[in-house]
């Protein structure tokens, strides 16, 4: 049984979708693009702990 969307239910279901979507890409894509340092300072430990071995 097919709901066919008009109107505003259409631009709300379209509008939840790229919700969802982005809320699950932003801690992968964004966050770490704007939080730099916290991430280069990960990145030393590990080049650090693997240069050891």
């Amino acid at each position: 049984m097919a709901v066919h969307l008009k109107g505003v239910r259409y631009v709300l279901f379209v509008g939840a979708i790229v919700g969802v979507i982005g809320a699950a890409l932003y801690p992968i894509v964004l966050k770490p693009m704007m939080g730099v340092d916290e991430y280069k300072n990960i990145r030393k430990q590990v080049s650090g702990s693997a240069s050891k071995q």
